[in-house]
């Protein structure tokens, strides 16, 4: 029979921290074989494609942002720095339907 301590213990198990590159952790799930975010740089890659080529490139004075799949929440988390930066106001949209979020 499981107990919700055995749950706890497996959840925790799903994803394991690794270093990456640029000396950001991602999280990498073994059963998937599959990494949250690049093992060249995890920080590197949220701050390039969503931040750099993303809200700098809205000409929206309050962009709305949908972010399908929250993951880690480091695109969200970095999104909504870079917002408070620049003091713009952003809508920020988040659907996790993941298997693996860590919500």
């Amino acid at each position: 029979m499981s107990t919700k301590n055995d749950e706890t213990q497996s959840a925790a198990n799903l994803c394991l921290p690794e270093l990456t590159a640029d000396g950001s952790y991602t999280l990498y799930v073994p059963r998937l074989d599959e990494h949250y975010h690049s093992v060249k740089g995890a920080l590197t890659e949220s701050q390039h494609i969503f931040i750099d080529m993303g809200l700098k490139h809205s000409g929206a004075s309050s962009p709305r942002i949908l972010e399908i799949g929250l993951g880690t929440g480091l695109n969200a988390f970095l999104t909504l720095i870079a917002a408070e930066e620049t003091q713009r106001k952003v809508c920020l949209f988040l659907i996790s339907l993941d298997t693996f979020s860590l919500y």
